[in-house]
């Protein structure tokens, strides 16, 4: 397995859209995949495994600030380093565009998206009740100040 990095573009619209749906009950449309690979304010980095998609990372820096949106490891990847890489390269990325701080909601339930971002320095500065549907889920929302 050798696993590259590099910035998503519109060729993987597709690929990005099969894992969002594989990885989320809430999955993004295509439509709104494809939208926001195209919106200039965000920054999407995808993992490959030769010319497979295995992983993306989304987040969006305003005014100094990020929003971490998704990160995804197809099933097979995870436990590999890949979102620990994916998570570090993206942090790299909004330092150079000034942002400070990565705010993120996760599930209350899984365990192991809050051990990766606990590992990786944020910390728990909230809770949105009933944040998720399907199932009805509290979210945790996390800060990281970089």
């Amino acid at each position: 397995m050798m696993i590259t990095y590099k910035p998503a573009d519109l060729t993987l619209t597709e690929d990005i859209y099969r894992l969002e749906q594989e990885c989320f009950k809430d999955y993004w449309s295509f439509e709104s995949v494809k939208k926001d690979i195209e919106n200039d304010m965000t920054i999407w980095i995808a993992a490959l495994d030769g010319n497979s998609l295995v992983g993306y990372i989304n987040a969006v820096c305003l005014c100094g600030e990020a929003e971490l949106n998704r990160i995804a490891v197809k099933s097979g990847y995870r436990n590999c380093r890949i979102g620990q890489t994916l998570i570090e390269m993206m942090t790299d990325k909004l330092r150079q565009k000034n942002c400070s701080k990565v705010f993120l909601e996760v599930r209350q339930s899984n365990i192991a998206a809050l051990s990766l971002y606990r590992h990786n320095g944020f910390e728990t500065v909230g809770l949105r009740k009933k944040y998720y549907s399907d199932p009805s889920e509290d979210a945790i929302v996390m800060k990281l100040e970089i």
